[in-house]
C-alpha cells in the first residue's frame, strides 16, 4: 500500500494543476481597462442624431401682416423674386432678380399639385442658398391680373415659413429697367435656417374637412393651431364660371356644401395687383369679419395664397389658404 501511494503521488506531481478562478484583482482590472473603450462607444451613441422634422409652433403669429399694405421700394438689400414663366423671365426681368416657380416647392402628386413640401427644411435650404433668409426683404413679382397670383402664392409660403418681410406685386407697378441678361443673383447666400411655420395661414385637408362636416359656419370649432373654438368661413375665390360649375374639375355638384362665398380673387386687389382695402364692405355684407377663421380656396390654392395676404394685411387675422385646393379635397372625397 506504501509503495502504491508513493507512485500515486509521484503521477500527481507530472499532471499539470487544473486551472485557477481568476483572482478579484485580475477581474478589477480588465474591467478598468475596458472603461475606455466603453466611454468612447457611449459618447458615439450619443453623438448621433434623429432626423429633424419641422414643426408648426401653434402659437407663433405673422407680426408683420401690415407690411402687406405699405408701399413697395427696391433697395439694394431686396432679394427680388419674378414668379412669372421662366420664358418670360428670360424676355426681360428686373436686374438680379430670381426666377422661381410655385410648383417647384409643391408636392408632385397631381391630386396634391398644391400642397407644399412636406419636407420644409429642404424649402428653406434651397433659399438660403438663393440669399433668402428670415429677415430678408423679399419683393415677388408677377403677371398680376393676367396670371393667376402666382407672386402671391410665393409670398404666401416665404411667409408661413417664417420670412417676416414680404411683399408681392404686378411686375409693372415697378418701374425699372428692364434686361434679358442672365445675372448672378443681388444677395449672397444667407446662412441655412430653420423654418418656424406660422400654422393659422395653411389650412390642411384635416382642418378643411372637420369645418365642413361640423357645420363650422353655424357652430364654433376649436382650431388646430390655437384650440379657440370660433365660427368659420370660407370664400371660393375661383372666377364666376369655375364657380358655377360650367366646366372643369370643380363643377358644382361635386364641391360638398360649406356655404361658400363666392369672390373672384381680382376683386381683392387694385392694378398693380396691390390689397384693396374697398373689398371690406363686400365681406362685412357676406357676413364675414376679423372674428371668423376663414378659409379661402380655389383649384390648386394659387390665387387664394395671394387673397389670404391680402385679408391679413388688412387686418384679417386668421384667414389661411387651403393650399391642396379643391383638386386636394376632391380627391379625399374620392371624386
Amino acid at each position: 500500500m506504501g509503495l502504491r501511494t508513493q507512485k500515486q503521488a509521484n503521477l500527481e506531481e507530472l499532471m499539470p494543476s487544473p486551472p485557477q478562478a481568476p483572482s478579484t484583482l485580475w477581474i478589477t482590472l480588465g474591467v478598468l481597462s475596458m472603461l475606455p473603450l466603453l466611454f468612447v462607444l457611449f459618447m458615439l451613441a450619443g453623438c448621433q442624431t434623429k432626423p429633424t422634422v419641422a414643426r408648426d409652433n401653434p402659437v407663433r403669429k405673422m407680426e408683420s401682416a401690415e407690411r402687406l399694405m405699405e408701399p413697395i421700394a427696391i433697395t439694394p438689400e431686396t432679394v427680388v423674386v419674378d414668379a412669372r414663366p421662366r420664358f418670360d423671365y428670360s424676355m426681360a426681368h428686373i436686374p438680379r432678380s430670381i426666377s422661381l416657380q410655385w410648383s417647384d416647392f409643391s408636392e408632385p402628386e397631381p391630386t396634391q399639385r398644391g400642397v407644399l413640401q412636406n419636407d420644409l427644411y429642404a424649402i428653406t435650404r434651397r433659399l438660403a442658398r438663393l440669399g433668402i433668409g428670415p429677415g430678408s426683404h423679399v419683393v415677388v413679382v408677377g403677371r398680376g391680373s393676367q396670371g393667376e397670383g402666382e407672386e402671391g402664392r410665393i409670398a404666401w409660403m416665404l411667409a408661413f415659413l417664417g420670412v417676416s418681410r414680404v411683399q408681392f406685386a404686378d411686375l409693372a407697378y415697378f418701374k425699372v429697367n428692364m434686361t434679358n441678361v442672365m445675372e448672378d443673383p443681388a444677395a449672397k447666400s444667407a446662412p441655412i435656417w430653420k423654418p418656424e411655420p406660422i400654422a393659422s395661414l395653411n389650412v390642411t385637408r384635416d382642418e378643411m374637412q372637420k369645418a365642413i362636416n361640423k357645420r363650422a359656419v353655424e357652430r364654433p370649432m376649436e382650431t388646430p393651431y390655437s384650440g379657440e373654438p370660433v365660427l368659420y368661413r370660407f370664400i371660393d375665390v375661383r372666377g364666376g364660371r369655375d364657380y358655377l360649375g360650367r366646366e372643369g374639375f370643380g363643377a358644382e355638384k361635386q364641391v360638398p356644401n360649406m356655404d361658400a362665398t363666392n369672390i373672384p380673387w381680382k376683386e381683392f386687389f387694385t392694378k398693380g395687383l396691390r390689397p384693396d382695402p374697398s373689398i371690406r364692405e363686400k365681406l362685412e355684407k357676406a357676413g364675414i369679419g376679423p372674428q371668423h377663421r376663414i378659409i379661402v380656396f380655389d383649384q390648386l390654392g394659387v390665387s387664394s395664397a395671394a387673397v389670404t395676404l391680402a385679408l391679413r394685411g388688412m387686418g384679417y387675422d386668421k384667414a389661411g389658404n387651403y393650399a391642396g385646393g379643391l383638386t386636394d379635397l376632391m380627391s379625399a372625397y374620392g371624386r
